[in-house]
Formats: C-alpha cells, structure tokens, sequence
C-alpha cells in the first residue's frame, strides 16, 4: 500500500493576561530556543490534550495560577513555517477572563524575569512569531499567515 509522507505541523498556545493596557510576558532563559526573548506564558500540547487543557497546565507550571477552560477565549491562530524551515507550527492564543492567584516566575530555571508591559512600550525582543502576530490580535482579527511564499 502506498502512504503518503503528510507534512508536520505542530501546535502551541499562548495565554494572554490583560489588565486595561498591560500584558504579562515573561522572558526565556537557558531553554535554547530564544533565550533573552519576551513571550507571553507559552508551550506545546504534550499530547491526548486539548488546546485548553494545554493553556490551563501551561500558565499553572509556568506563572502558578489557576485558570478553568470556561475562563479562556480563543482569541487569534497563527500558522507559519517553522525557524528550522522543516515543518510548520499553528499557535492559538487564548486570552484569560479571570484567574486565581499571583502571576509570579515558576519557572526560574527556564525564565529570568516576568512583568506586566505596556502595549505601547514593549520590550525591543519579543519571540518574532508573537511580534507579528500582534496586530491581529489587538486589532482582533482571527487569523495571520506568514512566512509562506505568496
């Protein structure tokens, strides 16, 4: 039987803490990929995981607080190529209506600093994918592709 070889792509979250104009992000460190670069709390489905379950046990490893599915609003999906250029990646950011707990660094051997940040004055290195996927979710569009050939 003849099967095609399918091409990969692979899925991520991204959860969005507002308050009023700030966002949370938190900057990697000594994970090796990306590292000195802001994000927001961020990761990959490990498997048999819906994109909520994934975005719930994401910020609770990496910023410590609780969040329940029915708090989370898929808010924008982004599909591009991949750094390595091998496959492609969809990110789907959720942004949180409400939590419990303290946004803290749970993560102090994989991030160096966290902090609310001001759309209008980010810091200069934010993860590039995020970076352009920005507009579209401030301007709440539903969707950006980039990185492919038009």
């Amino acid at each position: 039987m003849n099967h095609l070889k399918r091409h990969t792509i692979i899925p991520a979250v991204y959860i969005i803490f507002r308050d009023g104009n700030k966002v949370f992000l938190l900057r990697r460190f000594q994970t090796g990929w990306r590292d000195g670069e802001y994000t927001f709390p961020s990761g990959h489905l490990d498997g048999k995981e819906s994109l909520k379950q994934a975005a719930v046990r994401e910020v609770q490893e990496e910023v410590g607080v609780s969040v329940e599915p029915k708090d989370l609003k898929l808010v924008h999906v982004t599909h591009h190529i991949a750094d390595e250029g091998d496959h492609e990646r969809m990110d789907f950011y959720f942004e949180v209506g409400s939590y419990d707990g303290t946004l803290k660094n749970n993560e102090p051997h994989k991030c160096d600093d966290v902090g609310w940040f001001d759309l209008d004055n980010l810091p200069e290195k934010i993860i590039p994918t995020m970076r352009e996927s920005l507009p579209g979710i401030l301007q709440e569009q539903n969707y950006t592709d980039f990185t492919f050939d038009s």
